[in-house]
């Protein structure tokens, strides 16, 4: 903080304004001096000793310290003291302050004994219920002179001479009041026992002296609606005062009285102070000038349009500054208006200036702009329509557009048929087949116009239909579901099918299931008010029974660079109780939708065995994966499937990655808007529709490539979800940070598997398992009588103590094989028993 320190020595007529003194040694103004505070601030944590003159006007004065005041001090209309410090502030001599504040708790302050300390303003003493703040004389059993006239706000204050005698506690009920209470507490010393006295000689006479009134003011100019601020300085010790302030206000007792104007004028005013001895009276003559505020107005006032069409309508406003109480306006046309703000509608064409005039009580103002209004002459209208349509079969429905201009006010519409309209947009049908002329005459005041259409609309009649559609599928095995389409051609109004099995449907577009084998005629009938036609088709639906399974299956991606993941897609129809793969490298599986990792080149063949109870059927694809050497060039190749491809909104997919090459980055367009940058994200189809997948592969290179796949996944209503699946639960794996080649922390835990395809994604990098439980499930949500599970390790995987296979219910044990890869020139090691169960176990370390 910095301090100024300021010493205001005994120079005459010096007048010293500042915004902010802040001044740990104190203030002292000289004999002579004046110092206004104006509008300022003036702030000091010492003293304020005033000896000359001291004005606040609206400024604050915040001491911390004593107040002594000997000189003058002029609080100002709006001037403020406010007591900021915690200790005790001696207040000396008489004062008139304006709004007095003191709002620390437990402060204490002292006034000086026989004085008379005014608050005109707001007299405001804030303490707290454990913490008053304290009111003392100066000197024990004297009298209290604080005389507040203004607003007083109190709370938690106590009232004690200095001697602490003679307790008197304020009650802030009873001290917010606006009154007058002159001497509010006084307070008399506790007599004495004393001798008894000796007998006295005759007191001396003492003369009584009445006051001789006398006041100031701190301005003698004001405006209306302002106030001016009375200080008494009659002489002798006044207890009475009557002010006249000549408004015809009433008189006023405060002793400094704060008054308020309202009108404009010179006003005489005067003083009757009083005393036990007397009263004196002093008037001064037109001693204040209350200037007015009112001004005489200056017009003006702004439009919403200054041209257009006839009829025109224009609104007015008024803009006027000065406060006019009264609007005159002419509008140029012979037409007037006293409103303020006003609508006027200018019936003829042609071009006006208004005008308007305003007033109040101080005079008036006009304001004209010529030529400001131009409406111009209407015309005749040029007509002009449109149809919404100019053909079709009766009755037919027209709906006709004006498109005129010049605004017309009527409509003659004649539709070629004989009938006529007036509407201005009307709708007309045509109930008989025929060529129609359109004719519409619009008009308004300045004249008329026709636009005719030769030929415009083209009316037909109904004809009989005929029937015809399609049905998809025409084979199939019971139950099978078969969609009809109608095709029918001449607008038909009722649809009659018969599926030959002895199911019916009224619908245009029906479905049927065909429960039982056999070859059915299909048959629809349609009509319409003019006639009926029947279309059939002998033999179309041909629906067998369950017979021997035929195995056929799907591959992607069929070429690739090792290790290559290859998605196959089961798509043999029949009863089917069991699959068998066989990939051509020496693994095989019975998953039905597996996912296979061909880890050598070589070209392979593919072969798949289905079984039931009716058969067994095979399908082998010779040379059907070409796997490619991967090594240190081998390039991006990106490949997806996934697990459900059609359902209703809500479909929940998951994707699973089969891309190849060293890729660091990868981005899935799900087709819907929406995208993830996840290895093998889930995501739900919301809406129908048919939607295209692309997934892009990045490596740091720079290198990218992308696959897409159109409507790829379909989503309707009516779809079947597809069964749930239990979630994949994978083991935990290494702590952030991990020191590779350090002893990880065993974990005990249950890893469940619902396909391989997860396997790679929660198995990366190293970890270690206590007692592992693996449990299979397919992607239908059934347990797996087969599974393979790859592991892949950093600096190795550890399985300490057991490792068990949980087959299906009902089967003992659940054929496994499991395969564990490490990085180049890294250690794998394998501990524990594994249990009772088959299990094949190929330990390879990375190339």
């Amino acid at each position: 903080m910095r301090y100024v320190f300021l010493i205001f020595i005994a120079i005459n007529a010096i007048i010293i304004s500042f915004t902010t003194i802040i001044n740990g040694a104190g203030i002292n103004t000289g004999t002579g001096d004046t110092v206004n505070v104006n509008d300022d601030k003036l702030n000091t944590d010492g003293d304020i000793n005033n000896t000359g003159t001291l004005q606040t006007r609206s400024g604050t004065i915040s001491l911390a310290g004593n107040w002594t005041n000997i000189g003058a001090y002029n609080a100002g209309s709006t001037g403020t003291l406010l007591f900021t410090g915690s200790s005790a502030s001696t207040i000396t001599g008489g004062n008139t302050f304006t709004n007095f504040i003191s709002t620390q708790a437990g402060k204490q302050l002292k006034f000086e004994a026989g004085k008379t300390q005014t608050i005109t303003g707001i007299w405001t003493m804030f303490g707290a219920s454990a913490n008053l703040i304290k009111l003392r004389s100066t000197i024990d059993g004297t009298k209290w002179r604080v005389n507040p006239t203004g607003i007083k706000n109190i709370s938690f204050v106590d009232v004690k001479d200095s001697n602490n005698q003679n307790v008197a506690t304020i009650n802030p009920i009873n001290s917010t009041d606006g009154g007058n209470n002159i001497n509010w507490f006084t307070v008399a010393a506790t007599p004495s026992p004393s001798p008894t006295p000796s007998p006295s000689p005759t007191p001396t006479p003492v003369s009584c002296k009445k006051p001789i009134a006398e006041f100031s003011v701190d301005k003698i100019s004001i405006l209306e609606n302002d106030f001016a601020q009375f200080t008494d300085l009659s002489t002798e010790e006044s207890t009475s005062w009557i002010w006249d302030f000549g408004d015809d206000s009433g008189p006023d007792n405060s002793q400094n009285p704060v008054h308020t104007y309202t009108r404009e004028g010179r006003y005489t005013v005067a003083l009757i102070a009083g005393n036990s001895c007397g009263t004196d009276i002093e008037e001064k003559i037109d001693f204040i000038d209350v200037i007015s505020i009112v001004v005489k107005p200056t017009a003006n006032f702004s439009v919403n349009k200054t041209s257009g069409g006839e009829p025109l309508t224009v609104n007015f406003q008024d803009r006027s500054e000065g406060a006019p109480t009264s609007w005159a306006w002419e509008f140029g046309d012979g037409n007037i208006s006293s409103v303020r703000n006003t609508a006027h509608k200018y019936l003829i064409c042609g071009v006006y200036s208004p005008s308007l005039t305003v007033s109040n009580e101080k005079g008036e103002n006009t304001i004209s702009k010529p030529n400001m209004i131009n409406v111009i002459c209407a015309e005749a209208p040029q007509a002009e329509f449109s149809v919404d349509k100019t053909s079709g079969l009766v009755p037919l429905n027209v709906k006709f557009t004006d498109l005129s201009s010049a605004k017309p006010i009527s409509w003659i519409w004649e539709f070629g048929n004989g009938d006529t309209s007036s509407e201005q947009n009307p709708k007309h049908t045509y109930q008989t087949a025929g060529f129609f002329t359109v004719g519409l005459m619009a008009s308004n005041s300045k004249g008329a116009d026709w636009e005719i259409k030769t030929n415009l609309i083209i009316a037909q009649d109904q004809k009989e239909p005929t029937a015809s559609f399609k049905a998809a599928p025409t084979t199939g095995i019971a139950p099978t579901i078969v969609k009809f389409i109608d095709n029918s051609s001449g607008n038909p109004e009722s649809w009659s099918w018969d599926f030959g099995d002895g199911n019916v449907s009224n619908l245009q577009n029906p479905e049927n299931i065909y429960k039982t084998e056999g070859f059915f005629t299909v048959s629809l009938t349609v009509s319409n008010a003019n006639g009926i036609d029947v279309e059939k088709q002998t033999n179309l639906i041909n629906i067998q029974s369950e017979g021997v399974p035929v195995a056929e299956f799907t591959a992607e991606p069929l070429t690739g660079f090792a290790p290559l993941n290859v998605a196959f897609k089961d798509l043999s129809n029949g009863n089917i109780a069991n699959r068998t793969w066989d990939f051509g490298d020496g693994v095989t599986s019975s998953q039905q939708n597996p996912t296979h990792s061909y880890n050598n080149q070589g070209i392979f063949s593919v072969e798949l065995i289905v079984s039931g109870s009716t058969g067994t059927g095979s399908e082998k694809k010779t040379s059907l994966i070409n796997v490619l050497d991967g090594g240190a060039t081998q390039e991006l190749a990106a490949a997806f499937s996934a697990n459900d491809r059609i359902g209703p909104p809500g479909l929940k997919v998951k994707f699973i990655n089969l891309s190849s090459g060293n890729i660091t980055g990868r981005l899935w367009d799900f087709g819907d808007g929406q995208t993830s940058g996840e290895v093998e994200p889930d995501h739900v189809y919301d809406k129908e529709g048919a939607f295209t997948v692309s997934l892009s592969a990045f490596n740091n290179d720079g290198q990218a490539n992308t696959l897409t796949r159109q409507a790829y996944i379909e989503v309707k209503e009516g779809a079947e979800l597809p069964a749930e699946t239990p979630e994949t639960t994978a083991s935990p794996g290494p702590t952030p940070n991990e020191t590779p080649g350090a002893t990880p922390t065993p974990t005990q835990g249950e890893v469940k598997l619902k396909s391989i395809e997860v396997a790679p994604e929660n198995m990366k990098s190293s970890f270690s398992f206590n007692d592992i439980i693996v449990t299979a499930f397919g992607t239908d949500g059934k347990p797996m009588a087969n599974v393979d599970i790859e592991l892949k390790g950093g600096s190795g995987v550890v399985i300490n103590d057991g490792f068990g296979v949980t087959g299906p219910a009902g089967n003992d044990q659940l054929s496994a094989r499991f395969k564990f890869f490490s990085p180049r020139n890294s250690v794998i090691n394998v501990t524990g028993a594994f249990g009772d169960v088959k299990v094949a176990a190929e330990i390879r370390k990375g190339r």
